[in-house]
């Protein structure tokens, strides 16, 4: 396991122009969200009959006469009980019940792909249909040269005085944040993150029981895969390929993004590591974005964390479910035509965003 990296860079906001491309796996999904109008089938009817084989003579959709899916389910898979439940059914164009809608389609290969989204976006019964985009974290994740915690500079942590934090925290009463910190997960007992030492409250402002690995979203489900555990050093199951000549159960070689966009917001300058944090009384609920993949292309190979877009709309949309007032996503989209959210308005992640706007919490990219 590597060690993870705190930096002394203190700024909520990260901007950067380039982003770092990781190994994408063949993707064969599309997103799509059906209409709601009469005739329409609903998202379970879609769902039962794509998971289901052999499939039945009449598709709910008249795409999948030209192209089926071998199986889809929902972005959102822990889906609305109760109280909620009832809100969205009464609420059905609002941006929440949308991403509660919205499926995820797997084609048998990826050249299917646009066949069939062409199909799906022709389709009279389909709101919305798309790739998921092609995201990537800001800035590279650690690696060899990934460190113990930076110690302050001589003249002070980088940016901490530009943005007068010192007086900013001088300032009387109090207050309380919940930040939801969509990434690659964390060092969960990094002495500047972690809440407790044994049964010893140590003042780390990382919440484990607020936490979420959704990595998998999507994705192939694991045997016995934690999604309460959202350490960034992980081990993830890995087919037998140029990382191992058996399939086996392996950590990332490269890793430390997660930990050190946490430091940036909430490390606790008690801590004896000798950083602190933006938000001295936030509290932080780590979304895991990513799942773990053969990095084939460098030699020797590495297992490389792989941003999942899908989770990334996942875990900003149960942040702000569980109460977050800020969500941090130090990841973008620099690949092809930027992505309109004026033009297209029913796109997950745009949607992702409404409902952020809507329950008034602040997005910071």
């Amino acid at each position: 396991m590597r060690p993870r990296t705190l930096a002394a860079l203190w700024l909520l906001v990260l901007v950067c122009n380039t982003f770092v491309a990781h190994a994408q796996s063949e993707r064969r999904q599309i997103q799509v969200l059906l209409k709601n109008v009469p005739g329409a089938p609903t998202p379970e009817e879609v769902v039962s009959y794509t998971n289901t084989w052999p499939h039945a003579t009449n598709p709910p959709l008249q795409a999948f006469l030209v192209k089926d899916p071998v199986a889809s389910g929902y972005l959102m898979e822990d889906r609305a009980t109760g109280d909620f439940f009832t809100w969205l059914q009464a609420n059905p164009n609002s941006a929440r019940r949308k991403l509660e809608d919205y499926l995820l389609m797997t084609f048998p290969l990826v050249s299917d792909v646009p066949v069939a989204l062409a199909a799906l976006l022709a389709d009279p019964y389909v709101e919305e249909a798309a790739e998921p985009p092609a995201m990537d974290f800001h800035t590279a994740v650690g690696g060899s040269d990934a460190g113990t915690v930076e110690e302050p500079q001589s003249g002070g942590q980088y940016g901490w005085d530009d943005m007068a934090l010192g007086a900013a925290w001088e300032i009387t009463g109090g207050g309380y944040a919940l930040i939801g910190q969509v990434d690659a997960g964390l060092d969960t007992t990094h002495p500047a993150l972690r809440q407790f030492s044994g049964n010893t409250y140590v003042g780390g402002n990382f919440i484990a029981a607020a936490s979420k690995d959704v990595g998998l979203t999507g994705e192939p489900g694991q045997s016995g895969f934690n999604t309460a555990d959202v350490d960034e050093a992980k081990a993830e199951w890995i087919s037998a390929g140029g990382c191992s000549p058996v399939s086996a159960s392996l950590s990332p070689d490269i890793l430390g993004h997660g930990t050190h966009a946490a430091g940036l917001l909430v490390a606790n300058g008690g801590s004896g590591a000798g950083a602190n944090g933006t938000c001295k009384y936030c509290g932080l609920a780590a979304y895991r974005a990513v799942f773990l993949e053969c990095n084939s292309q460098i030699t020797p190979a590495q297992v490389w964390p792989t941003f999942n877009d899908n989770a990334a709309d996942r875990g900003k949309t149960e942040a702000i479910d569980s109460g977050a007032q800020a969500i941090s996503m130090s990841f973008g989209h620099n690949y092809g035509t930027p992505i309109s959210c004026v033009s297209y308005r029913s796109r997950s992640m745009c949607l992702s965003l409404a409902y952020a706007t809507a329950r008034d919490a602040a997005l910071i990219a």
